[in-house]
């Protein structure tokens, strides 16, 4: 039985929310021993690891809109990086409102609900962004400071990487660990218990970040894409033009240019792997303070990514597909009151909208009426478990997919008539690369057909 209020004879959990931009699970924890990622390495060790975990849309702020809400995108909300919850669900109260609500102090650092504004009365107190209008990719060299002053002042957009002989703290990810620890320590002298969502923006182009990270590679030996080309057969849909990349000034603005040459893939995927070890240094900070103040077995820790990223596979960069390369994140959850459970992986799919339902259950606290995810407590319980429907559903644009155990099916409609006119589905148990588009080979007629028909179903509860 739950009531508004934390219930009076335990004392509540606090929840860390760590959301990092971009990340694909391109971590040694997930098997990619190139990465040096040490402090979520540990972080894993002491929780469950999902090897399946999807977002909704493969976007920044319809994913986080999503997210947030507990609602799910559809042909007419949560459309792109524009989306806001405030005008697509109107009077929805978010995860951190919900918190507040029963007794939590909530609060934001960096990036966490997208749009700037929305929702900030579901936090205790103004987030903190630490981005400034006049440099807002976060630039500390020169060289790129003056590309920015020079270029068109709305773009105000220099080079893809930058290589700064700077301190952990002169990046805006590292101002964002200050002053998140700063209010822990508050919230804990308080004794009121915390919701802390902390975004942390690398590794989002430009991929800029402290030598030193640069440092922990050898550029030359950094693997290149395993399905560098498009996949055979794949429809016109399934391409983009990774117009997020190509605004940057050392790219090629030429749409046609598919291959940017060993010498700059080798960088960009070197300025990836910088970033995502710095970020992953400045999460083993904020964990490590909370240790040091005494909250970590107090303390329910949660790390996601908004969507995942191409590095050059499918010739594509950047997200906005429905590959699984850019829908399939990271997702681990350490929660002290499952430690046998610790260093276990789960196999079954969840999803980003799954969040808000899981978050109530570890925080036992009672669920709003309006979330649209299923809570998967039970595969933190169990690992080897799976959730009621074991398949994610996502919708980038004009298409709508669904991820099971075995395929990954997408469907693109016309937005006039609403009639379907193209299909990709990929088998992940003999092809996870998804190299052959086999949608339309004839014995696999009724595998399209039953995810089409579950597509259609859903969509239907949805409306």
């Amino acid at each position: 039985m739950f009531s508004n209020v934390i219930a009076q004879n335990q004392k509540p959990k606090n929840v860390l929310f760590i959301g990092v931009d971009d990340l694909r699970p391109e971590l040694n924890c997930y098997g990619e021993s190139h990465i040096v990622s040490p402090n979520i390495d540990k972080l894993a060790s002491q929780g469950v690891a999902f090897d399946n975990a999807y977002c909704n849309v493969p976007v920044c702020g319809a994913s986080r809109a999503s997210m947030f809400s507990g609602i799910r995108p559809t042909h007419e909300k949560f459309l792109d990086v524009s989306s806001r919850i405030d005008q697509d669900a109107p009077g929805t109260i978010t995860i951190p409102g919900w918190f507040k609500k029963h007794g939590y102090i909530s609060t934001s650092y960096g990036k966490t609900i997208h749009g700037h504004g929305d929702m900030e009365q579901d936090w205790s107190k103004e987030p903190f962004h630490d981005r400034s209008r006049d440099n807002p990719k976060g630039y500390v060299t020169k060289e790129n400071l003056a590309l920015m002053k020079k270029g068109d002042p709305k773009k105000k957009i220099g080079n893809s990487t930058e290589i700064a002989n700077v301190g952990d703290y002169e990046y805006s990810d590292g101002k964002i660990v200050l002053e998140s620890i700063k209010d822990m320590d508050k919230f804990v002298a308080s004794g009121k218990p915390f919701f802390m969502a902390v975004g942390f923006r690398k590794p989002h182009l430009p991929f800029a970040a402290p030598k030193k990270y640069w440092d922990l590679y050898d550029r030359a030996s950094l693997p290149l894409s395993l399905s560098p080309k498009q996949a055979k057969g794949a429809p016109k849909g399934a391409i983009h033009t990774w117009g997020e990349l190509r605004a940057y000034k050392d790219i090629p603005r030429d749409r046609n240019i598919t291959d940017l040459g060993e010498a700059k893939t080798r960088e960009l995927i070197h300025g990836y792997s910088a970033c995502v070890s710095y970020t992953d240094a400045m999460i083993g900070k904020l964990i490590d303070h909370l240790e040091a103040i005494g909250q970590r077995e107090n303390t329910i820790i949660v790390l996601w990514s908004d969507h995942g990223w191409s590095l050059g596979d499918h010739e594509l960069w950047c997200k906005h597909s429905t590959y699984d390369v850019s829908l399939r994140v990271p997702m681990i959850v350490s929660a002290p009151q499952f430690k046998k459970e610790a260093g276990k992986r789960a196999k079954g799919i969840v999803e980003l909208v799954d969040l808000y339902p899981t978050l109530c259950d570890l925080a036992d606290i009672e669920k709003p009426s309006h979330l649209e995810g299923e809570s998967f407590v039970s595969l933190v319980k169990n690992p080897s478990e799976t959730l009621s429907d074991d398949a994610a559903y996502i919708r980038w644009k004009n298409s709508d997919a669904i991820k099971t155990q075995d395929y990954l099916y997408t469907e693109w409609y016309n937005k006039k008539d609403g009639k379907y006119y193209s299909d990709m589905l990929y088998d992940h148990k003999n092809d996870r690369l998804e190299t052959v588009n086999i949608s339309k080979q004839p014995k696999h007629k009724e595998e399209v057909k039953k995810l089409s028909e579950k597509i259609k179903v859903k969509l239907e509860e949805l409306k």
